[in-house]
């Protein structure tokens, strides 16, 4: 987990970003407003974002399919590397169970 820059439509934001395991959202349940979490994580350059995130980025209208870039420090200055949203969380105001 670490701050990082996203880029949408040419605008640059400044958000934290974790890196988790596929198997995540089988282990803690967190609801979903959009996406499947059984399968949102099945490609590697696929991104669950947050309710706050989600809305910062796209507003209230439905995340799913839309692309984000994500600074990429490991391969290099100036480097963006693409994801497609792939699932958005609800608000959450607890922490979630292992399942």
């Amino acid at each position: 987990q670490g701050a990082a820059s996203v880029n949408y439509h040419n605008s640059l934001f400044t958000g934290v970003v974790s890196f988790i395991d596929p198997e995540f959202f089988s282990v803690f349940s967190f609801p979903f407003l959009y996406g499947d979490p059984e399968t949102a994580l099945r490609n590697p350059n696929s991104a669950v974002l947050s309710f706050e995130a989600a809305r910062r980025y796209f507003g209230d209208e439905n995340p799913l399919g839309r692309p984000l870039s994500l600074y990429n420090y490991k391969k290099g200055f100036g480097e963006f590397v693409e994801f497609a949203v792939s699932g958005k969380r609800a608000l959450q105001h607890t922490y979630s169970d292992p399942r």
